[in-house]
């Protein structure tokens, strides 16, 4: 009974005279009008939960059409887990999946970015050299050895197609009337990182991609600079890196 309670729950149909016989106990109408108020609650309570994890994404298609959106996800992929942050797993890849979305294509992986930030919040936490000891360290290092950057654990890289890192910050800012002047079809690659208790975003370059993806496979500085290209700026790349801070240590070999 209360598998199937749970089920009719969230169920797309219900059958009736199903639903009338399974709760056929005293005043069956009285139960069946129960029944619907707290599978309503239930549908609230997740689309609420959706929002909350998706806010930028609720935000450019509005209340009323998220909810649509929400409800109709819901029906399909039921949560599993107990705990709501977890669910919404491949609520990105729906929304691509959505053909009235087509002429907002970024959305899908601006729900993934904000899928991913949330995530990252709720990780671990680990320690990081301030801006200050990072440079002194640096300093220190005389060029004769190789000079290995151990980054934080928690930096995602993240690469689109469209300005999702922008939308997500002009949401943050609350500085709406920027995106007037924004280019979506616009590449942008993402570091994600979480210093202290929240998850953090920085709009990086691709050289710089791909000098931060070496430094965390292991390899040391000079050799990450390789695969970077003649445009990449190592001063400031260290800058950025020391100021979010994301340096866990610094060790000449």
């Amino acid at each position: 009974m209360n598998r199937w309670f749970s089920e009719q729950l969230l169920a797309a149909d219900i059958d009736p005279a199903l639903l009338k016989q399974k709760l056929q106990m005293g005043h069956a109408q009285e139960h069946q009008q129960r029944f619907s108020v707290y599978r309503n609650n239930v549908y609230s309570s997740l689309i609420e939960a959706l929002g909350e994890i998706f806010p930028v994404t609720r935000q450019i298609v509005g209340d009323e059409f998220f909810q649509a959106m929400a409800h109709a996800y819901i029906q399909r992929y039921p949560p599993t887990s107990p705990v709501l942050t977890e669910y919404g797993e491949n609520f990105s890849e729906f929304i691509s999946s959505r053909e009235p979305l087509a002429t907002l294509p970024f959305l899908g992986e601006l729900a993934a970015l904000e899928r991913a930030m949330l995530t990252l919040t709720h990780g671990l936490d680990y320690g990081v050299l301030d801006p200050k000891s990072a440079s002194e360290l640096l300093t220190q290092c005389d060029g004769e050895k190789a000079v290995y950057l151990t980054l934080s654990p928690t930096i995602m890289l993240f690469r689109s197609d469209f300005a999702i890192g922008s939308i997500w910050l002009i949401h943050q800012q609350n500085m709406l009337e920027k995106l007037k002047a924004l280019v979506v079809e616009q590449r942008e690659c993402l570091m994600l990182y979480k210093p202290v208790l929240t998850a953090e975003l920085a709009i990086i370059s691709e050289p710089q991609g791909q000098f931060i993806k070496s430094l965390l496979s292991g390899c040391d500085v000079q050799t990450a600079m390789k695969s970077t290209g003649e445009s990449f700026d190592l001063s400031n790349t260290l800058a950025m890196l020391m100021n979010c801070p994301v340096i866990t240590s610094v060790k000449e070999q």
